[in-house]
């Protein structure tokens, strides 16, 4: 019995046959290529895990076992006390911070202008405005700043160091 949840185990229909892909489908293939065992894969009727109701019913693929409709539970299976109380389990073979290892990465293509995608249009306007504010603001204080060069060319007509600015 299993579930379906991608990347685990996924199910799609080759003439009206559902087949099963995925890495819990990979695992128990490479088990079976050891072990050398017959199966056959069919979903938990509610597509659950297992959980225990109030009355302490349970659903999903915890029901399946215990009601010995299932020798197997297939799937990204997380171990509680409740559900450990009813059926064994094999040690864990991912964890959450491990399973992106495991995924193959996407490959994107990658454009010259990546670096834009950092801030949102309108940060970047901002920045070009204030840019080009501050310049302006710059060329203002120096064509009628009384202290700059353009204004005090006698002042600074010896000096080694030019202060021509625009």
């Amino acid at each position: 019995v299993t579930v379906k949840q991608k990347p685990f185990v996924i199910e799609t229909f080759e003439n009206g046959k559902p087949k099963y892909s995925g890495y819990c489908i990979d695992l128990l293939e490479e088990i079976r290529s050891f072990v050398h065992f017959e199966y056959d894969i069919y979903v938990a009727p509610d597509n659950a895990y297992g959980n225990m109701d109030a009355s302490g019913n349970w659903n999903g693929m915890i029901k399946e076992l215990i009601e010995k409709r299932a020798d197997i539970g297939l799937g990204a299976l997380s171990v509680m006390a409740e559900r450990e109380n009813v059926v064994d389990f094999t040690v864990p073979y991912y964890d959450l911070v491990g399973i992106t290892i495991m995924m193959k990465k996407q490959t994107t293509q990658t454009s010259l202008f990546k670096f834009l995608t950092v801030l949102e249009n309108e940060v970047w306007l901002c920045i070009l405005a204030s840019y080009f504010f501050t310049s302006f603001l710059m060329w203002v204080f120096d064509r009628w700043s009384p202290y700059s060069y353009q204004n005090n060319r006698e002042k600074y007509k010896n000096d080694e160091e030019k202060r021509e600015f625009n």
